[in-house]
């Protein structure tokens, strides 16, 4: 719900970064749903500390 308002209000937006919680497939069909033309990156950690 909040991904469809998002990108609806704002449709130049075409990227998704997210993190390794949101690589499921769960999350891809329900983004997938909500907004077809977006892609998303999942991004990793680079371990620093």
């Amino acid at each position: 719900l909040l991904m469809g308002s998002l990108f609806g209000l704002y449709p130049f937006l075409l990227k998704l970064y997210a993190d390794g919680g949101y690589q499921g497939a769960k999350f891809q069909a329900g983004l997938r749903t909500a907004c077809r033309q977006i892609d998303v990156e999942i991004v990793k950690r680079c371990g620093l500390r």
